[in-house]
């Protein structure tokens, strides 16, 4: 484990924390956050963070329920690739994190991360790593003759918390579509990192030839799917911009094939709303 990963480096549990009055300093730890049990009533000055998703751990608080935008989000990256063992992440630890301002997925243009980014990454790698694309290679998205779809669900409970259906009735509905339209369909459940760490990656699947794309929502699975060089096909929220296909869209004849240069800019806005740990331990995220 590195020493980024450990929760004793900011002591949060899942859920909704509020900065304290007392605080400081903008180090996320406990010392300047506590605990938001009701986040509709918070003054819009005083900034909250969402740590990862609370089910299970407390009552779920939909981020809808906020009247401001003075808050950040918490969870895996949505460039994937960053917690993937590379030189400056040698044991594939939770050492990168997102870290969104005022939502769940990134879904507005936001400040260029590349030149930050590519700094902690030649810093953490002494210098093996000299730039994101390094660890994370984009590839043109081209259109395969294959007529078999992969379907990506999202996490079960995201679909409860986030949209009042189930993950059943979803692949359950995009399956039907997908085979009325044509397409013969298998689906990837999601699975623990410690799984897709060993070669079995959605890129790795993907690699394979045998797939046109991938549906999701909700998912770096669309974003992963484009920078592996195939199309993305998405049904509600996800992080991949305008490069990502709606579901409709689809549905109609259409199908997005963004250029290498419209997937890197975009990439490279994903990162601004990424974060090394030690910038969200130290404080300086907030700089």
């Amino acid at each position: 484990m590195s020493e980024w990963t450990k929760k004793s480096n900011h002591g949060l549990h899942w859920g909704w924390y509020r900065r304290r009055d007392t605080a400081k300093d903008w180090r996320i730890h406990l010392d300047n956050y506590e605990v938001c049990h009701d986040i509709g009533s918070e003054d819009p000055q005083r900034h909250l963070l969402k740590f990862g998703n609370e089910w299970g751990h407390r009552p779920f608080q939909h981020p809808n329920n906020l009247s401001h935008q003075n808050w950040h989000f918490w969870d895996n990256p949505e460039i994937p690739q960053l917690l993937w063992p590379n030189p400056a992440n040698p044991m594939g630890s939770k050492d990168w994190i997102r870290w969104v301002p005022g939502e769940i997925l990134t879904t507005k243009k936001t400040e260029n991360g590349a030149s930050r980014i590519n700094d902690l990454l030649k810093h953490y790698s002494n210098g093996r790593v000299t730039a994101w694309h390094d660890i994370a290679p984009v590839k043109p998205v081209s259109f395969t003759p294959s007529k078999t779809m992969l379907l990506v669900p999202s996490s079960p409970a995201n679909y409860e918390h986030y949209y009042g259906t189930n993950q059943a009735r979803w692949i359950e509905q995009y399956s039907k579509e997908l085979r009325r339209l044509g397409y013969e369909v298998e689906i990837r459940i999601k699975r623990g990192r410690k799984f897709r760490k060993q070669g079995n990656e959605l890129t790795d699947q993907l690699n394979t030839g045998k797939y046109f794309g991938t549906v999701s929502q909700h998912s770096v699975a669309a974003m992963e799917t484009i920078m592996a060089g195939y199309p993305a096909i998405v049904t509600g929220p996800h992080p991949a911009g305008n490069l990502a296909t709606p579901w409709q869209e689809f549905a109609d004849g259409h199908t997005r094939k963004p250029t290498l240069i419209d997937t890197i800019n975009w990439v490279e806005t994903l990162l601004g709303n990424c974060r090394h740990k030690s910038e969200i331990f130290g404080g300086t995220w907030h700089v």
